[in-house]
């Protein structure tokens, strides 16, 4: 809940803008930050205190935005049953809400004809709220602004920019919600190792801050913080995880604040070079080539090994759908169809247009394809009638590529196999002609 003053003195400007209006525009800016699940109130206060909107969901923000800008400056400043009122709004604790954060953020730039902070103290306690206050005028009472947010476990915004209200307002929503650095020094500890480091760690330093965030599903967490009493749950200080045909790696903690013995010496060198190793692109794979082959009306993925390569691992061969709306990507097994060729059919292929296939010994190597049906967005940026360019195509014996990678993969193909890209020579000739004959017709010879 964002409790405004709206008193006479929010009729100031700064610059050439009224406070009011500024503290408006810092509660309409939260709204890229809130999610369907959270709810959000507005009381205003000058003599008496006036709720705007009561608790409301991410529907009804049209309704709270025009309420809000309907809300006129004006009267003195009675803070207490303003904060009283905001405090009414939460849900009693446990309540329906559960484990929701329930928070309070006041914003006043003055003094209050009354202040009574045992009260407020206690009413945030049953409510199970915690209490920030942003006091921004000289004759702001920070000392007991200081003493709500000391005691609810909030945060007091003393001497705020009232022209940067609105960066304020999202750094202290993301700090009720645990979000954001806690500048405390915390020991940290390996949680694993694999798999970006396949030999003994080197120790962890502590480090001078961290995220207390959650790990992504499915995410490798290799660095927690150490538990102490005050906190016995583990932030993760490193987590690797694979998104699409790339890697991940995130690190919620300042590290260019860390001390030296992290940055620098062989034990950073121990602990970052494996990342960065685990994390370069994978080379294209040697022994072997995807491509996709018309059946009939169907696709099929092939993948074709080197002579060399042939019967020196028993996994099969893996192609992925990559389907953009799917939580997880479709898989298909090649199943062999003769010594050195798999195959598998495709299935039908998502809006992300390709598959991704993968070496029957891990993940190591791998070779994206483009999807056949799909025309590349430079075909009808251009006017091409694409399912004419496809039919052509496809009646030579050839295929359509969505992106450069997937045209040079196949060109690779065709090298391996001791062939010349005559095609690539003969657009190479077609240019010249051209450019030839437009200089002809410029000197006037043509």
């Amino acid at each position: 809940v964002l409790v405004v003053d709206a008193s006479g003195s929010m009729n100031e400007t700064v610059g050439d803008t009224q406070k009011l209006l500024l503290a408006k525009r810092a509660i309409l800016a939260l709204r890229p930050a809130l999610g369907a699940g959270d709810r959000i109130g507005v009381v205003a206060f000058a003599g008496k205190a006036q709720v705007v909107s009561p608790l409301v969901p991410m529907d009804d923000w049209d309704a709270l935005r025009r309420r809000l800008l309907a809300l006129q400056a004006g009267g003195g400043t009675r803070i207490t049953p303003a904060i009283q009122a905001a405090l009414d709004l939460l849900p009693p604790a446990p309540g329906p809400a559960g484990d929701a954060v329930r928070h309070v953020l006041v914003l006043s730039d003055g003094r209050s004809e009354d202040f009574d902070v045992s009260r407020l103290v206690a009413a945030a306690r049953e409510r199970s709220a915690s209490l920030s206050a942003v006091a921004t005028g000289a004759d702001a009472r920070g000392d007991l602004f200081g003493a709500l947010a000391r005691e609810t476990g909030g945060r007091l915004y003393a001497g705020a920019d009232l022209a940067h209200l609105a960066e304020t307002f999202l750094a202290d929503l993301a700090r009720a919600r645990g979000e954001g650095l806690r500048e405390t020094p915390r020991d940290a500890r390996w949680a694993a190792r694999a798999p970006v480091w396949q030999s003994a760690p080197p120790p962890l330093a502590p480090v001078p801050a961290y995220n207390p965030t959650r790990p992504k599903d499915g995410a490798d967490v290799h660095w927690v913080t150490a538990p102490v009493e005050s906190e016995p749950d583990a932030a993760p200080l490193l987590a690797t995880w694979r998104r699409g045909l790339g890697k991940v790696a995130a690190m919620p903690w300042p590290a260019g604040d860390a001390a030296e013995d992290w940055l620098a010496g062989p034990a950073a060198v121990q602990r970052f070079r494996p990342l960065l190793a685990w994390l370069a692109p994978a080379s294209p794979p040697r022994t072997w080539s995807a491509r996709l082959v018309r059946r009939g009306s169907a696709w099929e993925v092939r993948v074709e090994e080197s002579a060399e390569a042939i019967g020196t691992s028993a996994a099969p061969f893996t192609a992925r759908l990559l389907d953009g709306g799917a939580a997880e990507p479709k898989t298909v097994t090649l199943e062999q169809v003769r010594p050195g060729v798999h195959e598998a059919a495709t299935g039908p292929v998502g809006p992300a247009g390709g598959m991704v296939v993968v070496s029957r010994d891990g993940e190591a190597d791998g070779v994206r394809l483009a999807a056949p049906a799909l025309p590349p967005a430079e075909v009808l940026h251009l006017g091409v009638d694409g399912q004419r360019l496809e039919d052509i195509v496809r009646a030579g014996g050839g295929q359509v590529h969505a992106s450069v990678a997937t045209f040079r993969e196949a060109i690779r193909w065709i090298e391996t196999r001791g062939y010349r890209p005559v095609g690539l020579d003969l657009v190479w000739a077609a240019g010249a002609a051209v450019l030839a004959l437009a200089a002809l017709r410029l000197a006037g010879k043509a």
